[in-house]
């Protein structure tokens, strides 16, 4: 195997093992909620959850920090428990890490969001990427945006963090502004500021969405896997 080969096989080993899990335990300990065996994002953070293995005691412990009625996601794992979990929906997603070096992006028209723009973020993630994104998701990375005037255009930022990987996340273009290359742009932004950080920029999309898996492999990613994502209603 060369050793991109050999590099690419290490991050598929890594980072479709239990990637929520990683970053829960580790650089976003500080915005988790959980016990030994289970943990989650604060709803507030991001919907997402996670359970060390399959084992019973595991997702019971994970039902004992989801409120009845409460959805969540979790990658990979899906519970056996039919009395405590029902499964709303199943998403196969395509996992791509960043091969190389990240090409810089013009700086031009791109500005970082803040607190201030937590309403637009909302307003853009709901209408491309409903259940997404929360009102603190914003303090799990940095954010970007695209502005015409007050509107917020596109934006794209950070989320899930098993490090050394980063997840690129909310590549988001309102309807009226697709076409102009602004997702590129913000995913080499982000990607670049990455890398000169040293870390390893990786993100997913839809197995079905092709037109952005063919601009995420324009832009030097590379196919890493298919991993499913279950939307899960405590009952």
């Amino acid at each position: 195997m060369t050793p991109a080969g050999s590099a690419i096989a290490n991050a598929r080993k890594n980072m479709l093992n239990n990637i929520v899990w990683d970053s829960l335990i580790g650089e976003h300990k500080h915005l988790s909620l959980g016990q030994a065996r289970a943990c989650r994002y604060r709803p507030e953070i991001s919907p997402f959850a996670a359970v060390v293995d399959d084992a019973p005691e595991s997702w019971s412990e994970l039902a004992s920090i989801v409120e009845p009625g409460e959805v969540i996601l979790v990658r990979k794992n899906k519970p056996a428990d039919v009395l405590t979990w029902k499964i709303e929906s199943e998403t196969s997603v395509v996992q791509y890490v960043l091969a190389g070096d990240a090409p810089a992006a013009l700086g031009t028209g791109l500005r970082k969001l803040g607190r201030e723009h937590v309403p637009a973020m909302l307003e853009l993630t709901e209408l491309v990427l409903p259940g997404y994104f929360r009102e603190r998701g914003i303090e799990m990375g940095a954010f970007y945006g695209i502005f015409d005037g007050e509107k917020l255009a596109a934006m794209t930022g950070e989320r899930v963090f098993p490090a050394p990987y980063k997840e690129i996340t909310a590549v988001c273009t309102h309807p009226d502004y697709q076409g102009r290359g602004y997702a590129a742009k913000l995913v080499q932004h982000v990607s670049h500021l990455m890398r000169e950080a040293g870390l390893k920029p990786f993100l997913h999309t839809g197995e079905a969405n092709t037109r952005a898996r063919a601009l995420y492999e324009r832009l030097g990613f590379i196919n890493n896997g298919v991993a499913l994502t279950y939307a899960l209603r405590r009952i």
